[in-house]
């Protein structure tokens, strides 16, 4: 179970960081809640994407890259799911 879900969430994290489609006019992503989406739910999915994008930073200027990249998004995506788990 535990590996579907990091790979649907390595999809979608990819798509997401690819897709110019999401991007407002200032270059920043739309983080806008929809009708059917409860709060609580929606300010973890705010949470969880500021944390995995910082920590994505970190680690790409650890590796001297001055952009993120696939590799650092997964090593990311592993320390902070661990964060996330309840």
């Amino acid at each position: 179970m535990d590996r579907k879900l990091n790979t649907i969430l390595a999809k979608k994290i990819a798509k997401v960081a690819s897709s110019k489609e999401s991007k407002n006019p200032k270059g920043k992503f739309s983080l806008k809640r929809t009708s059917n989406v409860p709060l609580l739910v929606h300010l973890h999915y705010i949470q969880f994407m500021d944390r995995l994008t910082k920590e994505a930073t970190r680690l790409a200027q650890r590796d001297g890259s001055s952009t993120v990249m696939k590799k650092h998004l997964l090593e990311a995506r592993e320390s902070t799911l661990k964060l996330f788990r309840g």
